[in-house]
């Protein structure tokens, strides 16, 4: 039996510099912050935490 690709695809890892990963954070802190967060605020809260963990960044 050949197996082509393998049975469990890591995601690439993206390097943040510490500025950027700096603003991503503030940025969370202030979407998290907010009293009624629109569906735009949590749909940008969730891809920017996505990004996060994707660079090895906090647990969301």
């Amino acid at each position: 039996m050949v197996i082509d690709k393998p049975i469990i695809e890591l995601p690439p890892t993206i390097q943040l510099g510490p500025r950027t990963r700096r603003e991503i954070e503030l940025r969370i802190r202030e979407l998290e912050g907010r009293l009624k967060p629109s569906i735009y605020d949590l749909a940008e809260l969730a891809r920017l935490q996505d990004l996060l963990k994707s660079s090895g960044g906090r647990d969301a």
